[in-house]
């Protein structure tokens, strides 16, 4: 997953980081917004920016190898969802106030955006389209949920396992020595503190506090990959399921192409025309229309849905599901149902731009899906969780 390059990947991110990504129309807006914040005593969030950028640095090892690069690039990145996504409100307690909830995810999907469109910048800067996910996805879970949310305290731990299972999926010479030469980089816990420390504020005992629970969750991470690295990995024989992960129109039905014939397919759209059309009247957007508002009107259409499913993976073949797929709720019960049937989970993304969605919509004739529906998908959907999968295969 890490292929280190006879570059000097330290000076390339200042050169691109100064130069280029201050002049992005989007750190323009992000240096005239302020936060009013008591948690950001800084000008703005291009400041606050700067200044993670800055400790990031302060915290990565002299000569940069390519996993320094995309932490930092994330680094870059992690606000970049603050101006689309402020809110102006108002509280007794606070007066005015801006809230950017989630910004976070904003922020993943705009990084993936300006990469895909990019790569001659990703290569400048030493990185892949296989690294693109792992960016968004530290952009995605930078937050410190740990102090907001005490009961996702484990989860946040586990997020650094991301970078590690992605290796370990993506690159069958992975060995122990790699696993933990990744685990020691500690990128997601430099990126939280990164952003810890790289503000102004007076509140140091939330400093501290997020310092000791970044040192606890990170040594619960360490027995946990131990602990998998004793369980050894799954047998490569195990049927596997095919999880597609992406907007409407980002290619996820021409992947099956790419599978094998003997793949079983799990489509909800198909579904709908199987179960609500008498017939098909020759106008498919308009037989799309119909059988979605009757599925809308059946209260069993979910369970008749996984019904199905579950019919598909008895059968002991490779399943593809062939939907959306967007939230870790929606695609929890595939997952947990496959691998009750001692199925491999294999997460298909497909980070494609927001413009080639909207544009692909234009001329489909199968059927007609909202350009606002296509950016509310396509900015819900949330990369692939820690322990989610067993591997992840990114469609370019």
């Amino acid at each position: 997953m890490f292929t280190d390059k006879t570059i000097d990947y330290r000076s390339r991110f200042i050169e691109f980081y100064f130069n280029e990504l201050h002049e992005h129309p989007i750190f323009q807006e992000m240096s005239n917004l302020s936060e009013n914040s008591p948690w950001h005593g800084e000008s703005n969030v291009g400041v606050h920016t700067d200044m993670v950028v800055a400790e990031f640095i302060s915290r990565s090892p002299e000569h940069w190898k390519q996993v320094d690069m995309v932490g930092a690039v994330a680094a870059a990145f992690h606000d970049f969802g603050k101006p689309e996504s402020m809110e102006e409100l108002y509280r007794e307690d606070r007066g005015n106030y801006k809230r950017f909830a989630g910004h976070e995810k904003v922020s993943a999907r705009i990084f993936e955006n300006w990469a895909t469109s990019n790569m001659a910048k990703m290569e400048f800067l030493g990185l892949e389209a296989k690294h693109i996910h792992m960016v968004a996805w530290l952009c995605e879970y930078h937050l410190p949920w740990a102090i907001k949310k005490p009961e996702k305290r484990r989860a946040l731990a586990l997020t650094a396992m991301y970078i590690e299972r992605e290796c370990s999926a993506l690159d069958p010479s992975y060995t122990q020595a790699t696993r933990e030469k990744v685990y020691s980089s500690n990128i997601l816990e430099r990126l939280l503190l990164s952003d810890t420390y790289g503000r102004i504020s007076d509140d140091a005992e939330t400093k501290r506090r997020n310092a000791e629970i970044w040192a606890c969750e990170f040594q619960m991470l360490k027995n946990t990959i131990q602990y998998e690295q004793r369980s050894g990995p799954q047998e490569d024989d195990s049927p596997i399921l095919y999880v597609a992960i992406g907007a409407p129109a980002c290619g996820k039905s021409s992947f099956r192409l790419e599978l094998n014939d003997d793949t079983l397919i799990h489509n909800m759209d198909e579904l709908r025309s199987e179960w609500y059309l008498d017939e098909p009247s020759g106008d498919s957007a308009a037989d799309y229309d119909l059988s979605w508002k009757r599925s809308t009107e059946d209260k069993k259409f979910a369970s008749k849905v996984h019904h199905h499913f579950i019919q598909l993976i008895k059968t002991g073949q490779n399943v593809y599901n062939d939907n959306v797929n967007a939230s870790l709720k929606r695609r929890r019960f595939y997952v947990t149902e496959a691998r009750k049937h001692g199925y491999k989970v294999v997460a298909v993304l497909f980070p494609t731009p927001l413009q080639t969605l909207i544009d692909r919509q234009k001329s489909r004739k199968d059927k007609t899906v909202p350009e606002f529906a296509v950016k509310r998908i396509w900015n819900a959907v949330s990369q692939p969780q820690i322990g989610e999968f067993d591997e992840i295969l990114v469609i370019e």
